[in-house]
């Protein structure tokens, strides 16, 4: 599996992660404010990881 492969599985679960934490934050799905600060801690880790990779191996390598 090449890095590019496993880019797009880190992309699906950003968006995963992403759009829970947007349905916990319209209380469509019921979570804890505990829970809703973790998933968005999560989405922005995720999202700023799976964009850095990208950005690097575009213009870096």
């Amino acid at each position: 599996m090449d890095l590019y492969s496993l880019l797009i599985y880190f992309g699906i679960v950003a968006y995963t992660s992403l759009l829970m934490t947007f349905l916990s934050g319209i209380r469509l799905i019921k979570l804890g404010h505990k829970f809703h600060r973790i998933f968005g801690i999560i989405s922005v880790a995720l999202a700023s990881g799976h964009a850095g990779l990208i950005i690097y191996l575009n213009y870096f390598s």
